[in-house]
């Protein structure tokens, strides 16, 4: 639609779509290879359903200035509906010791994060002893104080993946996108915003760490538990390897300031003598300001269909500011 004038245009999508026999990577398992084999298959069926939502305003408020204000957003629902053979297909391989942590299963979004639900931490070994099932079974016999309390979810005295519960996914419930522009004079500014709500990150930077490589969050170091702080939010110093949980998922929600631009033309009047048509000096700014709860470097973290949103090696986005100017003859 555009009324107003025009000023102001928009549009309304909805849509619903489902892929039928999408193509997966599946992992090869133990018995036959190891984590990191794959073979290509047939494997699901995803559906995708939302609302796309696009508005744009623009103005020329006088001779000298005018400016323009868009924004979109999606709010999509995508959901793993059925199997080929029925059974769930598992990914995110972080380790040999920790397996995978994501599971694409009828009924949740594709690539869900499939891990044990920690209950804070132990603080003595009489925690661990009173750490029992229904039938008096001590459920982690060899743990000590300092290390993570798991949830039994299915009350067998023990931990296991049966135990694991899904802890939401890669996929986020709404994307936006926001710019705004605006020229007064001989200056023109530009600025646009993105991001997404509703979705998790896998932090494995946190659970395999290797000698002399290691980049640990500085509330890990100094938040840990000891014998006399008694952190309830991250165990007691360790070697890594820990067990797949709820302790890794965090936040993947951000919003990020991506681009910022100022710039001024320079009145062709005063170029005359130079011999130059055009003549612009400009500032800008990548990646200005991320606003995020994750604790690692970046929420951004695509991959495979089922190991999307998983943090192991990659690096922090990188800041730009540049300064440059454009002649024209």
């Amino acid at each position: 639609f555009a009324i107003l004038e025009s000023r102001l245009t928009g549009e309304l999508n909805y849509y619903n779509k489902k892929a039928q026999d999408a193509l997966i990577f599946i992992p090869v398992f133990g018995t036959v290879g190891d984590l990191s084999s794959t073979i290509v298959r047939n494997a699901a069926a995803i559906k995708n359903a939302g609302v796309e939502v696009l508005l744009n305003w623009k103005n020329r408020v006088n001779d000298n200035f005018s400016y323009n204000i868009g924004g979109n957003a999606t709010f999509n629902h995508n959901e793993v509906v059925a199997l080929n053979g029925g059974l769930p297909v598992y990914g995110g391989a972080i380790g040999a010791s920790q397996g995978f942590v994501t599971n694409s299963d009828v009924g949740h979004p594709v690539g869900s994060f499939y891990v044990l639900q920690t209950s804070g931490v132990f603080n003595s070994t009489a925690e661990v002893a009173a750490h029992t099932n229904s039938e008096g079974t001590v459920i982690q016999p060899t743990a000590k104080p300092g290390d993570f309390r798991y949830l039994d979810k299915n009350d067998d005295g023990q931990i296991d993946d049966r135990d694991k519960v899904f802890a939401g996914s890669y996929q986020p419930v709404a994307y936006f996108g926001m710019n705004f522009g605006a020229t007064y004079r001989n200056w023109d500014f530009s600025l646009d915003i993105y991001g997404n709500v509703g979705n998790k990150v896998y932090n494995g930077k946190r659970a395999v760490r290797v000698e002399g490589k290691d980049n640990i969050e500085k509330e890990v170091v100094y938040g840990r538990w000891t014998s006399g702080g008694r952190s309830q939010s991250h165990p007691g110093a360790n070697t890594g390897n820990q067990l797949p949980s709820t302790y890794f998922v965090e936040s993947g929600s951000f919003g990020r300031i991506n681009n910022l631009t100022v710039g001024y033309n320079f009145p062709r009047e005063r170029l005359e003598k130079l011999r130059v048509t055009n003549l612009r000096l400009f500032l800008t700014s990548q990646n200005l300001v991320t606003y995020k709860r994750y604790s690692g470097f970046t929420a951004e973290l695509p991959g495979t269909v089922t190991s999307s949103g998983i943090e192991l090696t990659s690096y922090p986005t990188t800041r730009t500011i540049a300064a440059g100017l454009n002649i024209g003859f």
